[in-house]
């Protein structure tokens, strides 16, 4: 959004931009969403009435935002550290199981503010802890724009919001299972069957905001104007003003406690009771952007249990999709899943089995090459065709089969070719003579 230029008069006080939201309904507080299969996330929501620059004092004046409104999103898993392997919620648990709760390091990404309908919408926001100013480099980022000429930068107001990382996240255990934790309560064992409840819980923190502005107004006893230069609140800097808090936010307010619940069944194994096979992937090793290919998985139970796969599509160690989708199925059927890509390049996936009790196989990965058509990776074979000395008309002849040279692509399928083009791969196409026997002689005595 560009406005026209601010008032550089001597003492003029003025509201310079006014944002107005459309009418929508916000839930304000908690919003749970499954990030993955194993991780899952909420998110913090409020709007705020407005957010100021300080009052008008001297030619800097006022600059309003209206009804902001402010997120900030918290995800945790567990981990199953036997395996490695990140639990999906619901998952079953054996007894004497070792899981650790894990909350995800704090990304700027996962704060974010917007008003709706203008130029600038949507910003990401910044972690910083409570004494400290956003990142020098974000002050007078476009991208953070409010009022001004926008990507010029030339008198420009922004607006910057931060979050302090909350200063503990504790768990809470409920449920019916046994289980011995350390004193953090995040990483425990399992000790009896039963149903574990568990809540990851965000404690309180604070958000803020600040403004800066790429112009600061001069006096001299010779003249009045403007030079430029980026500084964090001006207001302050110009007339001295005290904040609330040292890092000299404009506004501060609370951003509440949050949390993610997560419940696991656990069960006692039986004591011979074997973890499935690691299962075999088939499908194709090449394929084009755009296009869905079908991939297929199978394992078998050494016990005969009821097994499900897990695929890990980006190999972080977490089941992002369980086949089937839900329940189990018989030990030794294969189940199919398919992925279309969007961008080349190597593709390498995951898969693990894992059977009714909760035990889980290792691994299996499979990598399959995107490329960009027209230019795609060609294989070459060689093809004879011509008569043939199963033909019995043909007994007795030397006949001669025609070689040809065969390039394959997913793009173009397969073509024919000079017969250099193979040999120049170090390939052998050359006609084949070949002498067709005599028919069979039978001999009878009279």
């Amino acid at each position: 959004m560009t406005c026209t230029a601010m008032h550089t008069q001597k003492h003029t006080i003025a509201t310079i931009a006014r944002f107005h939201l459309l009418p929508f309904v916000f839930l304000l507080g908690i919003a749970l969403a499954p990030l993955s299969a194993d991780a899952k996330s909420v998110m913090w929501t409020e709007a705020r009435g407005g957010i100021s620059t300080a009052s008008g004092e001297g030619r800097l004046g006022t600059v309003v935002v209206h009804n902001p409104i402010f997120q900030v999103t918290y995800t945790a898993s567990v981990r199953n550290l036997d395996t490695d392997i990140l639990l999906s919620d619901g998952d079953v648990v054996p007894v004497g199981t070792r899981i650790r709760f894990e909350p995800k390091p704090y990304e700027d990404t996962d704060t974010f503010w917007f008003r709706t309908g203008e130029a600038y919408d949507s910003p990401y926001g910044y972690f910083t802890d409570d004494t400290s100013q956003p990142p020098e480099e974000s002050w007078c980022l476009s991208d953070n724009v409010i009022f001004g000429s926008g990507a010029s930068q030339v008198a420009s107001w922004f607006a910057l919001f931060t979050v302090v990382p909350p200063q503990s996240v504790s768990v809470e255990q409920t449920g019916s299972a046994g289980l011995s934790c350390d004193a953090s309560g995040k990483e425990c064992t399992v000790n009896s069957e039963g149903t574990i409840r568990s809540r990851v819980i965000f404690q309180e923190t604070t958000g803020k905001v600040y403004f800066s502005s790429n112009y600061i107004p001069y006096s001299t006893a010779a003249s009045d104007g403007w030079y430029w230069e980026c500084a964090l609140n001006l207001h302050y800097r110009l007339f001295g003003s005290s904040s609330v808090d040292s890092s000299r936010a404009t506004a501060r307010f609370p951003i509440s406690s949050q949390t993610i619940p997560f419940t696991f069944r656990v069960r006692e194994v039986p004591a011979a009771n074997r973890p499935p096979l690691t299962p075999v992937i088939t499908g194709p090793t090449v394929g084009k952007t755009g296009t869905s290919y079908g991939f297929s998985v199978v394992s078998t139970d050494p016990d005969g249990d009821q097994i499900r796969y897990g695929i890990d599509w980006d190999n972080d160690d977490a089941v992002d999709q369980w086949l089937p989708a839900e329940g189990f199925t018989s030990s030794g059927s294969s189940e199919p899943f398919s992925r279309t890509w969007s961008t080349i390049g190597a593709k390498t996936f995951r898969a693990l089995a894992e059977d009714e009790w909760g035990l889980r196989s290792g691994f299996a990965s499979h990598t399959i090459e995107i490329v960009t058509c027209p230019v795609a990776p060609r294989t070459y074979s060689c093809s004879y065709s011509g008569p043939s000395c199963e033909d019995r008309a043909n007994d007795g002849k030397t006949i001669t089969k025609t070689a040809s040279c065969i390039a394959t692509d997913i793009c173009s399928g397969s073509q024919t070719f000079a017969l250099t083009e193979c040999t120049s791969r170090g390939l052998s196409c050359a006609d084949v003579p070949e002498q067709c026997g005599r028919p069979d002689t039978t001999f009878r005595e009279f």
